[in-house]
């Protein structure tokens, strides 16, 4: 204990803190939750003095004890200290010689390397480069943190979702307090009621706002969802006189919408319609509720909102209350504020009151684990006709159509079923099958030798760089990065324009003889009464070339190749449709395949395919 004093006396009577002293008593802050990775909290007394900021003791490197022993080694070091919010210092040198002793500290990052002003980042936690925002910017705005239970760097994706909701009752004196948590916790949607915001000048960095502005009718509401997860507003679900203000992301391939909650006392509550689309689809409903009922082991009357909750909580039992009840949520005692999640997100699901954040309410954490969707399945492999042998193929389906015969109470369904299993059944004694589905690259379509050769002479200053971290390696890193990215958009613009040109002469080419087809099909008189011939069949199929199947998997090749005994089934199945007006149910089916998007990662577009035997005939 005596070291410890002797430590602080060290520390106090250092001139970096004495010039930054105010004087008076410190303020005692709530406790911070003791954890891992948190901050641990300074234990001060009215008798002890501070400087204006204050730095948090961590496990791992303090940027505040760094700076003390930085200005014991060198004495009378002419820098410029600085304190954010996230426990590091920006340190600024203010002549030469400061200036060339920070170039030799290993521990120091380039806030600008652009400009001329040296302005260097002293981090008080573990670190990461972010290398996609490496190449995309020629500077490095700040350095992103990762913390982990041990203080190690991960960035290994996480299945949980954490969400925080607060009724804040004015952002504008709870800011710093709700950006330090935020900075620590790091929730992935915040929540916020009773914002008391006005105007649109409110900014949270790393974070995307969603708002609804202080009214007579409302108090104010704030949604804030981190940059990286893709959200977008939706309308919100009316609930009569609350304000609701609705969001939807997606998150580790799920789709999940979020309603952020606030009645005033003297308002009424309608959530049927907010509890019917909670139940058809993963939801999270959190706010102030202002409810009292004895569910929630409220101390105040029984009100017309908690009768409300109750009765729906029953009417919809898919729609699941978080809360434990036996924890109020206001300093009086009361269950205001209420977290309903679907029944699929409550499974795994956490909730608990944050020990820091508090206004008459009391802020809420719930935490959520997503299940990954699996991929959708490859499609079914194909038969593969060139490799085919067609002659065993045309031997399979003649002894068929010699034993077969259409009778008159068969209908067209049966047909084409049979028609279908001994296509196939030839197809498996004569042809291979193709190989599985292969996901092309989404840069394929530019991808050459001259992409491939900068991408690797940018992989190597990369592992330079990440060895040893000079100026130097740096400022080449960014050189080459740009004149990759110049070499990309150079390929990409001229295989753009190569593509462009040969589109263009096909349509110069194919304008002509398709206003000829129309115009010589308008002048031949109307024949469609007559039956199909087998010639008419034949010359459909000689038009055709083999393009991916519907779900039967008949391919053109097999139509073609199935003798004449076999064609003349089909003609009389295509025949008799046309007579009866009626169509096969399976050729009114189609076979939708998601199709993956060239630019997009787990993005898909769907495409039907329809049976060939359907197309031959129409």
């Amino acid at each position: 204990m005596q070291e410890e004093e002797d430590t602080d006396s060290d520390n106090s009577s250092h001139p970096w803190i004495e010039k930054r002293r105010k004087g008076e008593k410190a303020t005692v802050h709530a406790p911070v939750p003791s954890s891992s990775h948190a901050p641990t909290p300074v234990q001060v007394n009215d008798n002890t003095k501070f400087p204006k900021f204050k730095i948090p003791n961590t496990h791992q490197n303090n940027a505040y004890d760094q700076v003390i022993n930085l200005e014991k080694r060198y004495p009378g070091i002419n820098i410029s200290v600085k304190p954010n919010l996230e426990g590091d210092m920006i340190l600024s040198p203010k002549d030469l010689v400061a200036l060339n002793i920070l170039n030799t500290l290993p521990n120091l990052i380039k806030l600008d390397p652009s400009k001329l002003k040296k302005i260097y980042i002293l981090c008080g936690y573990s670190f990461k480069y972010n290398v996609a925002r490496l190449e995309e910017y020629s500077t490095i705005i700040k350095a992103e943190r990762c913390i982990l239970k041990d203080g190690g760097v991960s960035n290994k994706e996480s299945n949980n979702i954490n969400v925080l909701s607060w009724n804040i009752l004015g952002i504008r004196a709870k800011y710093a307090l709700l950006q330090s948590q935020v900075a620590i916790q790091r929730p992935d949607i915040i929540l916020l009621q009773g914002t008391l915001l006005r105007e649109n000048k409110f900014n949270f960095a790393n974070y995307k706002i969603y708002r609804q502005h202080w009214t007579d009718t409302c108090r104010g509401l704030l949604t804030l969802v981190k940059n990286t997860i893709p959200s977008k507003r939706i309308a919100d679900i009316n609930c009569h006189d609350a304000n609701t203000l609705s969001i939807q992301i997606t998150i580790i391939n799920t789709t999940l919408t979020t309603h952020n909650i606030y009645r005033p006392p003297a308002s009424i509550l309608y959530a049927n319609l907010l509890f019917a689309a909670a139940e058809t689809q993963d939801t999270i409903i959190s706010g102030d509720f202002n409810a009292h009922h004895p569910f929630l082991k409220s101390p105040s009357l029984t009100n017309s909102t908690g009768d409300h909750l109750h009765s729906l909580l029953e009417e919809v039992p898919r729609v699941k209350l978080l809360n434990n009840v036996d924890i109020p949520t206001h300093i009086a005692g009361g269950r205001l504020d209420l977290t309903f999640v679907s029944q699929n997100l409550r499974y795994g699901s956490t909730w608990d009151l944050h020990p820091i954040l508090t206004s008459d309410h009391y802020g809420t954490v719930s935490s959520f684990r997503l299940e990954k969707l699996p991929d959708p399945p490859p499609p079914a492999r194909r038969w593969n006709p060139d490799f085919a042998h067609w002659d065993l193929f045309e031997q399979h389906m003649t002894s068929w159509a010699e034993k077969y015969s259409v009778g008159p109470p068969e209908d067209s369904d049966n047909i084409l079923l049979s028609l279908n299993n001994q296509l196939n059944e030839a197809a498996a004694s004569s042809m291979p099958k193709k190989k599985s589905f292969v996901k092309d690259h989404k840069d394929s379509w530019y991808y050459n030798p001259r992409i491939k050769a900068m991408n690797k002479w940018l992989n190597r200053i990369r592992k330079l760089f990440r060895r040893n971290n000079t100026e130097a390696l740096y400022q080449t890193l960014i050189s080459v990065a740009r004149h990759a990215t110049e070499v990309a958009n150079e390929v990409k613009e001229e295989k753009w324009l190569d593509w462009c040109s040969q589109a263009t002469q096909r349509q110069e080419v194919l304008y002509p003889i398709r206003m000829a087809m129309v115009t010589a099909g308008c002048n031949i008189s109307d024949y469609t009464d007559a039956l199909y011939t087998i010639e008419e069949l034949d010359i459909a199929l000689s038009k055709t070339k083999d393009t991916a199947p519907g779900a039967d998997n008949i391919t053109y090749s097999m139509l073609k190749h199935m003798g004449d005994p076999a064609k003349e089934v089909y003609l009389k199945l295509i025949n008799k449709t046309h007579v009866e007006r009626v169509r096969p149910q399976l050729w009114r089916q189609q076979d939708t395949q998601p199709v993956p998007k060239p630019k997009e990662e787990n993005a898909y577009r769907p495409i039907a395919l329809i049976t060939c035997t359907a197309k031959v005939a129409e």
